[in-house]
């Protein structure tokens, strides 16, 4: 039986993760996000301490995809960790619920993060 209320959406958009009021985040991608939530997929960090853990207030940017000609915005969350795993690669799934959404100019950080190219020579860069 499926208990979500909102529908999924699988989405491939590079985010920026972070503990709440830590200046520096996991670098990550949504695998799927919905109206109310999104499973990000990482690298494991270094440091344990750097991971949300249940119940925990994360930030989020998640980066949208660009216009010719305009600046490159994100969605900018503050949600709470539902869950974190290790996937089967050696990383880490973060599942969150989103608290507080706006659409606002990308922070610098991420777009350092807009400008690395995750993908092979021929993917556009988000």
């Amino acid at each position: 039986m499926e208990r979500r209320e909102n529908r999924r959406f699988v989405s491939e958009l590079r985010c920026m993760l972070r503990r709440n009021g830590e200046e520096t985040g996991i670098e990550g991608t949504t695998i799927n996000v919905s109206r109310s939530g999104a499973l990000i997929r990482a690298a494991r960090p270094a440091g344990r301490g750097s991971l949300p853990g249940p119940g925990e207030f994360v930030e989020l940017e998640l980066l949208l995809p660009s216009v010719q000609g305009q600046e490159q915005r994100c969605m900018a969350c503050n949600a709470v960790a539902l869950r974190t795993n290790l996937d089967n690669a050696g990383g880490i799934e973060v599942a969150v619920r989103f608290l507080r959404v706006e659409i606002r100019k990308s922070t610098e950080q991420a777009q350092e993060l807009a400008s690395v190219n995750f993908g092979g020579a021929s993917d556009p860069v988000i």
